[in-house]
Order: C-alpha cells, then structure tokens, then sequence
C-alpha cells in the first residue's frame, strides 16, 4: 500500500492557490449554475466522506467537461504519490530506501 501526501502539506503556497481555484469555480457557477456548483461542493463533502480520489477525479472531469481549465485547475491539488522503495536483483532494498 502507498501512502499519499496531500499537495497542500508539500508545498505551503498550496492552500492560497486552492482558495483562489474554489473561488474561481465559485465565480463562474454560482449563481446561474447553482446545481453544478452545489454537485462541485458536494464532491468534496463524499471525498471527505470516503469516496475514492479516482471517483472523485472521474466525476470532476464529467463535471467540468466543457471547462478544461477548471479540470486542470483541480488537478494540481491532487495529491502526490509518495516515492516507492525501489529493490536490486538482490532482493535487498535499493538506494531510495537509505
């Protein structure tokens, strides 16, 4: 199993950048699109419930599926897959795990 590290926790610049990108999305659904912007915030609310980041992933590009840049935009807070431990022909763990 991978252990995941959020974005925000490796790069401190992260959460003002996520704050301005909800603010975006706020901006361009709310008010006339307010089912869409509601389904945005509800994504959120299911992933902090339990939803899996890849459901999460497949139901934001559906929902942004004419808006490629607020795709991208939710993309760069995905959160970073931490390195692997890579083994030798040895069987012994490589350099990455010193």
């Amino acid at each position: 199993m991978t252990e995941e590290a959020p974005a925000c926790r490796a790069d401190p610049g992260a959460m003002p950048r996520a704050m301005a990108y909800i603010s975006e999305v706020q901006k361009r659904l709310f008010p006339e699109r307010d089912e869409e912007y509601q389904h945005f915030i509800k994504l959120f609310s299911d992933y902090i419930g339990g939803k899996s980041l890849e459901q999460m992933q497949a139901e934001m590009k559906t929902l942004f599926k004419d808006e490629p840049d607020l795709v991208k935009g939710f993309e760069e807070f995905l959160p970073v897959p931490a390195p692997k431990a890579t083994e030798d022909k040895g069987g012994e763990l490589g350099d990455a795990a010193i």
